[in-house]
């Protein structure tokens, strides 16, 4: 639900205000600073697990899609 609030002021932040959404919404600003700052370490992360998806997939493609002993 926290989501899809802090989405809503993103998108309407400009229109409305972030002090006015989030006292309508019942939502804390700091909590919406914290889920701002936290989305670029979000996308990061990834980031790191789509590369390290793609690495295995080629393992197991390079493997004829064997794992484990033989």
């Amino acid at each position: 639900m926290k989501t899809a609030a802090w989405d809503f002021v993103s998108t309407h932040a400009e229109m409305f205000g972030i002090k006015r959404i989030c006292r309508v919404l019942e939502i804390s600003r700091s909590g919406y600073y914290r889920w701002i700052t936290g989305a670029e370490a979000r996308a990061g992360r990834q980031f790191e697990e789509d590369a390290l998806v793609e690495e295995i997939r080629d393992i197991h493609a390079e493997h004829r899609g064997n794992h484990g002993a033989l």
